[in-house]
């Protein structure tokens, strides 16, 4: 619903409500019991009372409804044959990304680390950030992570996205085409700007640093 049909719709919700208040008052102040007063007041006052409970209720629904962000997204030849990054549950923070390995699986050796590709290219809005984060039951079984963790895709990049792994288990670990490496995080940032000073703010706090608020 518009912004101006929701202002014109509080508008005429507050003046029925508002006659009717009137009518009221006129009732009980001159005595006028006439059917058609009554009713008049009545009619308003179901009609304003309507208008703000429906009112009420949109205005519900769109608090609680997620505004997904639109992001282009292109698919390289060599991942037509995967899904696009997607959420597998309905709160799910983080999107799931594939291995693109079309050729063969890879090997990552204990304490190996590489550039494991996605098969996809996007274009974040200003004000953006991807976060590329390990998968927990990847570290926990296998120890397989990652030494940015969490990377960061700005909203500027172009090329295809890919994950730094790192397997920091004590055995090998393939990884084929299609399995589920990382999972992607989409965050608002801003950008500040610097103001050179000769004091800052004194806090309670002040220097302690590096466990200084005990264990």
């Amino acid at each position: 619903m518009g912004k101006h049909l929701k202002t014109a719709l509080l508008a005429v919700g507050t003046i029925c409500i508002g006659l009717s208040i009137y009518y009221i008052v006129q009732i009980i102040m001159h005595d006028l019991w006439d059917d058609w007063v009554i009713r008049t007041a009545q009619i308003l006052q179901f009609f304003g009372g309507g208008i703000f409970i429906a009112l009420s209720r949109i205005l519900k629904l769109q608090e609680t409804k997620v505004r997904k962000l639109k992001v282009p997204i292109i698919q390289l030849e060599t991942a037509k044959d995967l899904p696009l990054p997607a959420y597998q549950t309905s709160e799910a923070a983080g999107m799931d990304l594939l291995a693109c390995l079309p050729d063969a699986p890879i090997t990552i050796k204990s304490m190996e680390r590489l550039v494991v590709p996605c098969g996809f290219k996007m274009a974040l809005p200003a004000g953006y950030e991807a976060q590329i984060r390990p998968r927990s039951g990847l570290a926990l079984k296998h120890g397989i992570s990652m030494p940015n963790s969490p990377g960061t895709i700005d909203s500027d990049y172009r090329g295809e996205v890919g994950v730094v792994v790192i397997n920091l288990g004590g055995e090998d670990f393939t990884i084929s085409h299609g399995d589920r490496i990382a999972q992607m995080v989409i965050n608002k940032v801003e950008q500040i700007e610097f103001a050179p000073a000769s004091r800052l703010p004194d806090t309670s706090r002040g220097e302690g640093g590096y466990g200084s608020t005990g264990k």
